[in-house]
């Protein structure tokens, strides 16, 4: 999927059809910057600031929940990178966080961007999408393949707060 479709799908998952409403959205995310120094990373856990929308976001959640990593090859060399917390809610207010990943050639990490969502109640859509404002990536593992390891370290910025950490997508 190219950059371009994934600005499409961004807007178009702000679009709660069913409510007939449409939540405030931007379509341009601000660059993530990429380090190239390789961290040791065997886990997968998140720090958050601020005050986070809904009522369950990566890093804490009113029910017992686990954070996870789950990467998504999106075609034409770019990877999504979803963190949050499992077992997640149907009742909706979850705040989840994607980040995408555009791969040269050679398979490294040639840009980056990330956004937050926020789910309704049963999961009809996105109610809220916020791209990230700024911060970093810093891969230590990047594949396309099925099963393949995604892992690093990141620290993101929202208007309404941070999140930082580590994220691995195949844990020993």
């Amino acid at each position: 999927m190219t950059a371009g479709m994934r600005s499409i799908r961004s807007f178009l998952s702000c679009l709660v059809p069913s409510l007939g409403l449409v939540a405030a959205c931007t379509t341009t995310a601000t660059p993530l910057q990429v380090h190239r120094d390789q961290p040791d990373v065997d886990d997968t856990h998140f720090d958050c600031t601020g005050t986070w929308p809904g009522v369950a976001n990566p890093c804490e959640a009113p029910w017992s929940a686990e954070p996870y990593a789950l990467a998504l090859d999106a075609g034409d060399g770019a990877i999504e990178v979803w963190l949050g917390r499992a077992p997640m809610t149907v009742d909706g207010g979850e705040t989840k966080v994607r980040i995408d990943l555009e791969l040269d050639g050679n398979g490294a990490i040639a840009s980056a961007t990330a956004i937050a969502t926020t789910t309704p109640p049963a999961l009809l859509g996105d109610i809220e999408t916020t791209d990230a404002i700024g911060g970093s990536i810093t891969p230590v593992e990047v594949s396309t393949a099925p099963g393949g390891r995604n892992a690093g370290t990141f620290e993101l910025e929202f208007p309404w707060g941070t999140i930082s950490g580590s994220y691995d997508t195949i844990v020993p």
